[in-house]
């Protein structure tokens, strides 16, 4: 039998064959450097930052399948850091995890039947931390915990370290000096995905994201920790504002175009309190230049542009 091509139906079958191998051949070439992830190790690299962060015997509790998956899997498959005790949030919300779990995690109390504050038997976060904290002085949560429990903010506090927070219990006092020294050990430090190459559904852009944002939470602690402390010696306000100057600096300087436009907001007001503290110009006029930048991508609702501008038409700008 003949085909329309001109020849025999085997003939035709196999210049089909032929085409359709060169079009595999021709869409491999094409999208070959985009989809290789073979030397990709950042998911690696972002849960080895976070258990490296962690200090010895550390209660570290997870939300979001990056982190527990990244974090489980070195520890689980791989043997790393065995002491820190991590679990996945979400699953303390079923009733069989206590059940099921609670001998893979002897040293911890479980205060009721689950993680549920609203219904009987369940536990809040704050009944979680207070049945736990004197076994583990040091818990961590990365990701958070149900936005709906809103207990564990009346008995403490989330101090930044690294990608994660240190649950502090209110009244206690953190010594600024050492949080900067323990904090900074804690940045993730490894080479950062190209997110030209990966999109919003990503883990690779959610390791970029992340690691950004601990920088970025970091330096805003530290501002933070400079204003609204009305009794803090001026050396320690000195003190806060540099660590926050130099925090907004390294960010801006390596996130790509475009940045958020809180950063230059944020820098613009960690300068301006430095040189108040500092007594410097200098500051001042760099606080103009950040607001400046701030101004030409700010949203136009932000209730402090009218002052921002102000500042930075008094600096001549």
């Amino acid at each position: 039998m003949c085909s329309r091509f001109g020849g025999t139906e085997a003939q035709a079958k196999l210049l089909l064959g032929s085409l359709a191998a060169a079009a595999c051949a021709w869409q491999l070439a094409a999208n070959y450097e985009r989809s290789d992830h073979s030397e990709s190790h950042f998911v690696e690299d972002y849960g080895r930052s976070i258990l490296a962060s962690m200090p010895q015997n550390a209660l570290l509790m997870l939300s979001g399948d990056i982190l527990v998956n990244s974090v489980r899997y070195l520890q689980q498959c791989e043997g790393l850091r065995p002491d820190v005790v991590a679990f996945f949030v979400p699953t303390m919300t079923w009733k069989w995890f206590v059940p099921q779990q609670k001998a893979f995690f002897p040293n911890v109390t479980f205060p009721g039947t689950h993680y549920h504050p609203g219904q009987p038997g369940g536990w809040s976060m704050l009944q979680f931390f207070e049945a736990n904290h004197q076994k583990f002085p040091d818990i961590f949560v990365c990701g958070g915990w149900y936005s709906g429990d809103d207990t564990a903010e009346k008995g403490y506090d989330k101090v930044p370290h690294g990608m994660c927070e240190r649950m502090v219990r209110k009244g206690s006092t953190v010594d600024f000096d050492k949080w900067r020294r323990e904090s900074y050990a804690a940045l993730p430090r490894y080479p950062l995905p190209d997110i030209t190459k990966y999109d919003e559904t990503t883990w690779e852009r959610n390791v970029f994201q992340e690691s950004f944002k601990a920088n970025h939470t970091r330096a805003f602690y530290a501002l933070m920790h400079g204003m609204t402390h009305a009794n803090l010696p001026l050396v320690k306000q000195q003190h806060a504002f540099k660590v926050a100057v130099e925090g907004y600096e390294q960010v801006i300087r390596d996130h790509p175009e475009p940045r958020p436009d809180y950063y230059y907001k944020n820098l613009g007001i960690s300068y301006t309190r430095a040189a108040a503290a500092l007594k410097s110009n200098e500051m001042n006029r760099k606080g103009g230049e950040a607001f400046a930048r701030y101004i030409s991508v700010a949203p136009s609702d932000d209730k402090d542009l009218d002052s921002i501008k102000a500042f930075v038409k008094s600096q001549g700008m």
